[in-house]
This record gives structure tokens, C-alpha cells and sequence, in this order.
């Protein structure tokens, strides 16, 4: 019988940035889903998600239904888009300015 067994380190405090070069990149390779923990938008109102195969790629819009993908942000817990499902590295960029969010990933 072979069991599948989930992984989910702790979180991660990251800077997310308005800038896809600064921002922080969340491996994902192994993820079956993740949220970013707010506490504080520090004016930040939206983010829109990144995607790139490994970390030399220069990271892309993801896109569902032909629009880019984003996630409406506000102090609280944000499940990260079904989109982003099978990306490998995620880039969240800040619409602008820039917070500090914790991230959890679960396997």
C-alpha cells in the first residue's frame, strides 16, 4: 500500500514588492496550495501573481481565462488563486508600494 503524505513547513516571512524583479519568490514546486498571512496592507490593495519554471527565468503574468491573475488584498488570510496551481516559482507584485506578509505552502 503506498501513502501519500502531506508536507506543510512553518510559514515564511517575505517582502512583496511592486516590482517583479524585488519581490520575494515562493518555491512551489511541491505545493498543493498556500495563503498569504496579512497583517498590515500598508497600502497595498492588490496583487498580481508572477510565474517561472526555475530561478534563472525571468518571471511572467499568470493568466486564467485570458485575464492576469490577482488577489484583492486586505488585512487577512489569502488562499493563493487555483491558477497558480503547477507553477513552479511564485512572484507576487504588490499593486504598490510594498508589505510584509507571512506565506504557508502545503504539499
Amino acid at each position: 500500500m503506498i501513502e501519500i503524505q502531506r508536507f506543510s513547513p512553518p510559514g515564511t516571512s517575505v517582502t512583496i514588492t511592486n516590482s517583479v524583479s524585488t519581490t520575494a519568490k515562493i518555491p512551489f514546486e511541491n505545493g498543493a496550495g498556500g495563503a498569504l498571512h496579512v497583517a498590515a496592507t500598508n497600502a497595498v490593495t492588490q496583487v498580481t501573481w508572477y510565474g517561472s519554471p526555475d530561478e534563472q527565468t525571468t518571471p511572467q503574468k499568470i493568466y486564467s481565462g485570458g485575464n492576469a491573475v490577482t488577489t484583492a488584498i486586505t488585512d487577512g488570510v489569502h488562499p493563493f488563486p487555483d491558477a497558480t496551481f503547477g507553477v513552479r516559482f511564485l512572484h507576487p507584485v504588490a499593486s504598490n508600494a510594498s508589505l510584509t506578509s507571512v506565506v504557508t505552502v502545503k504539499g
